[in-house]
């Protein structure tokens, strides 16, 4: 019969995203079950919120609805309803659309983000949930043979999900733009971009943009499939036709090869465009040039401002902080092998990490020169990712956590050196504060609070008297301007009033001058504001942008951030007001908001039962059977499910296998199984003892009650004892069985160096009906694995596996050997040895020898890069073991990484392994998707 792992295996491949919250988890982490929830019906919604999301949850139905009546029209097609899920867990602004189950995840949180978006709009949640929306309408989408399948057996036929992701993401950034005249689109870190990919000459090709992949190039494949990508899509709609992208989707969505991931591009390109996919892509390369020429030469027209450049690191470095010695300037950096806190001298020697972590930022100096205060994300619990203020000794190289759970993202020294001042994300609903923590009592007091999200803190500096603070703060309207407050707290008084994203303020330290970045034009540049004369002046003419401005300590220079070829790099220019140009700033009259609109409308308790129904099914036929495969999860997830029923028509016995997961401290998993080979009940928990983004430690517990005969699918000989009479009258023994499991893992970085350990450590008691002994099993995992100080994929790693048990019967026993066991031994054959102790131990070094970035002609298969992976591996096993009896293999192995439609990324692994003693190699093959199987 075919097992349910072979059933889970096809719905994989048949179903992209079906599993991908398996483990309840929404961006990675566990709903709180101590939140509670209310759910607010629309006409085409239903709205899941926590506590202190009410008013926003009627804010967010307006919007929803509107922007629903606008994509439908424009889509010809619309889920009747959608799930949208409010939460507040998590400290970074994000959304997420999953068309399987036809649900929207929406997070408040809008801190900084005029760093990579475009905020002119009246609301964040404007900006949010007209991006998530266009995903769960279009890809929704289905038309012919394919709508067919969804009419029958659900969610199961999602053909349009089968594109590169610029037609999903970037048709988004795209959508949203036209729909509502502002987006990343036209946002000034694109133009800037894509300004000097065309100065470079280096626009990338099609295959480079078409899927997720491990990038190690400047830009991102982030900004490739969203930014970049809406640009392809809005060529596409100006050369083929307003109606152009409608044309695409239903030839797509009706592709019946789309569920089989074996569509070809080119033909659904050639059917809607008359035009190869080829040369549509050539037409949008030339065209993109000529969309930024007239820029480029408008912009070299006026002198450029020619800034010495510190830092070489490129990707995202940036947010200079100048010490007050004036002798070094800390930076955080981010790439694809780092995330880390860095110092560098003026002269861009010296350059190295002071420590690492997620998303370190904004880093200041204390008034003594011996520490630094930042922010950092990391886990509050297992149901919170937050941001707190963290505090790096330089004299004593040691870092130290100030707070948790206060969710600062920004944070500078207090004047007088014995507090620090931060802004928060406060009240669940995106609102923000400025308070202040006392470093001796840690007692935290509030400045200023901007409630109801209307009064989003970017930014803010203190004034060299330390009097007031400049504040850049985003208003609702889609205002970002700078303001001045007393330092106490009380009355803004605005510096700018316009539409020009303006940020990151930095006093000169004779208090006469205000810097700050704003991209009048759509280009970023230094502004100056001249205290006494209200007097604005353009410091910066830039091709490449200038943000977080950091002022010298004698005030004779600035370095800031800026762009080029390679990311983003820190420079630095004398500071002459002599050599500014007066600059007029519009002003605009900013309207009042009034607050959240009145309703009359109430909301219900959420019913996580109402959502039992299956999302979707299909028949699975075996091999003296049939079954039905299903699934079926709640927006929060405080169930998930998924199984296989059926018949075995030669044991004519009913069979199943379903797995059911409950949410609510912590996960409880569930399976029960029949089969004519017997049945399984088992239930397990996990509980998390420690959790960081840099590892954790977790406890597993589980029973086991079943009569299951043991499977040998892998081996010939088994499988005919299988199908012997023997095999089928055979009686196995109810057992129960108790499960504990260790688990740790721990991540260390080191500059370009990283060390990776997973540790898991396993008891197993078991005792067979009619018995009173208890049988024991010990296993102990240690996997640790050191990336070598370079860029790409370059590993050292070791493998040690040791087991021991005192069970009697042969299926109770190790078996080594084999390439894939639970105990291999490559380079002999499965099951090899056997006995109640087993070990092995591996070592290996793993390279990227080609980095390939090519698509199969234009299916939806993305080759990555192909891998070497050479290896030595001994072990022994036995009743007994003996140093004489080790067993010794190495050889080679070349894996193929690729990724398969959006989701999917699977590995391809060529195996050649020579035991000693043996007297012919071995050759095996194996297919795996990380993360899933």
């Amino acid at each position: 019969m075919i097992r349910f792992k072979h059933i889970l295996f096809i719905a994989l491949f048949l179903l992209p995203g079906v599993v991908q919250n398996t483990d309840a988890q929404i961006f990675g982490i566990q709903v709180d079950p101590a939140l509670q929830w209310q759910t607010l019906t629309t006409e085409h919604f239903r709205i899941h919120f926590h506590q202190g999301l009410e008013d926003v949850s009627y804010e967010v139905a307006s919007i929803a609805e509107e922007a629903y009546t606008s994509l439908a029209k424009e889509f010809g097609q619309a889920p009747k309803t959608l799930d949208l899920v409010l939460i507040d867990s998590f400290d970074f602004s994000n959304g997420s659309s999953n068309p399987i189950y036809g649900e929207v995840i929406l997070i408040p949180s809008a801190t900084r983000l005029s760093d990579w978006a475009n905020v002119r709009l009246d609301s964040w949640w404007r900006m949010l949930i007209f991006h998530e929306l266009v995903h769960a309408i279009e890809l929704d989408m289905t038309q012919g043979v394919p709508q067919i399948l969804r009419n029958i057996f659900g969610k199961i036929s999602v053909p349009n999900l089968i594109k590169p992701i610029p037609f999903i993401e970037g048709l988004a950034v795209y959508e949203k733009y036209k729909n509502l005249g502002e987006s990343r689109f036209n946002d000034s870190h694109t133009r800037m971009i894509l300004r000097q990919m065309v100065l470079d000459n280096n626009i990338p090709s099609f295959d480079e943009i078409k899927q997720y992949y491990s990038r190690t190039e400047w830009p991102t494949d982030g900004f490739l499939v969203y930014n970049f990508g809406s640009w392809l899509i809005d060529y596409i709609e100006e050369t083929y036709g307003k109606d152009a992208l409608a044309r695409f989707d239903r030839v797509n969505s009706g592709n019946l090869m789309n569920v089989f991931f074996f569509s070809d591009l080119n033909e659904t390109i050639k059917k809607a465009f008359n035009v190869s996919a080829d040369d549509l892509y050539t037409g949008f390369r030339a065209w993109l040039k000529d969309q930024f020429s007239g820029e480029i030469i408008k912009l070299q027209q006026e002198k450029l401002t020619t800034p010495v450049q510190i830092t070489s690191l490129g990707f995202i470095t940036g947010e200079p902080s100048w010490s007050p010695d004036g002798k070094w300037i800390a930076y955080t950096h981010s790439d694809p092998g780092r995330r880390d806190l860095r110092l560098i001298t003026l002269k861009g020697e010296e350059d190295h990490e002071i420590t690492t972590g997620a998303i370190i930022s904004h880093p200041s100096w204390s008034a003594d020169n011996l520490s630094l205060v930042y922010t950092k994300l990391d886990y509050d619990s297992p149901y919170y990712l937050h941001s707190d203020l963290y505090r790096y000794h330089l004299d004593t190289q040691t870092e130290e956590r100030l707070t948790t759970g206060s969710r600062a993202f920004f944070a500078r020294f207090s004047p007088d050196g014995k507090g620090i001042v931060f802004a928060q994300d406060v009240d669940h609903d995106g609102s923000t504060a400025l308070s202040h923590l006392d470093l001796q009592t840690r007692e935290i007091q509030v400045i200023k609070k901007f409630s109801d999200g209307n009064g989003i803190i970017h930014s803010f500096s203190f004034s060299p008297d330390g009097s007031k603070i400049a504040l850049a703060l985003l208003v609702r309207g889609g205002y970002q301007d700078i303001y001045v407050l007393p330092a106490s707290g009380g009355d803004l008084t605005p510096v700018t009033q316009d539409k020009n994203q303006d940020m990151d303020p930095a006093w000169t330290p004779d208090g006469q001058y205000l810097l700050f970045s704003g991209d009048a034009d759509r280009v970023y540049n230094l502004y100056a504001f001249q205290v006494s004369t209200g007097s604005f002046f353009k410091v910066t003419n830039m091709m490449t942008g200038a943000f977080t401005p950091a002022i010298s300590p004698k005030g004779d220079a600035v370095a800031f951030t800026s762009y080029g070829s390679r990311g983003y790099d820190i420079v630095q220019m004398p500071l002459d007001s002599s050599t500014w140009k007066t600059a007029t700033l519009p002003r605009d009259t900013i309207p009042a908001w009034s607050g959240y609109a009145p309703h009359t409308q109430s909301s219900q308790p959420y019913n996580a039962l109402s959502y039992l129904m299956p999302k979707g099914w299909f028949p699975v036929p075996t091999n003296t059977g049939a079954s039905l495969f299903a699934f079926g999860a709640d927006p929060l997830f405080r169930f998930i499910y998924s199984g296989v029923a059926g018949w075995d028509f030669k044991a004519n016995v009913p069979t199943y296998n379903l797995s059911l997961q409950l949410n609510a401290s912590f996960p409880i998993n569930i399976e029960l199984s029949l089969a004519p080979e017997g049945m399984k009940q088992a239930v397990s928990f996990s509980v998390p003892l420690a959790l960081s983004l840099t590892g954790g430690q977790s406890l597993m517990l589980g029973y086991e009650r079943s009569n299951l005969k043991p499977h040998h699918e892998d081996d010939k000989d088994d499988k005919k004892d299988e199908d012997s009479s023997d095999f089928a009258n055979k009686v196995v023994p109810l057992t129960q069985t108790l499960h504990l499991q260790y688990l740790f893992n721990h991540v260390r970085h080191d500059d370009l160096f990283a060390e990776r350990l997973n540790i898991t450590t396993g008891l197993d008691l078991w005792n067979r009906e009619g018995s009173n002994q208890w049988y024991k099993r010990l296993i102990l995992d240690w996997h640790e694995e050191f990336r070598l100080p370079l860029l790409d994929l370059n590993t050292l790693s070791t493998h040690l596996k040791a087991g021991w048990t005192d069970g009697t019967q042969a299926t109770e026993k190790f078996e080594l050997g084999g390439s894939s066991s639970s105990f291999p031994l490559r380079g002999f054959d499965k099951k090899s040895f056997t006995g109640k102790q087993a070990v092995t131990g591996s070592f290996e070094w793993a390279s990227s020898v080609i980095s390939i970035k090519k698509t199969l002609a234009h299916w939806p298969i993305f080759i990555n890069e192909l891998g070497v992976d050479l290896f030595a591996a001994a072990g022994m096993a036995g009743d007994q073991l003996n140093l004489k009896e080790i067993h010794v293999g190495f050889g080679v192995e070349l894996t193929l990484t690729t990724t398969i439609s959006y989701f999917a990324q699977v590995q391809w692994v060529f195996g050649v392994a020579q035991g000693l003693g043996q007297p012919t190699p071995k050759f095996y093959f194996s297919v795996s998707i990380p993360g899933l199987l």
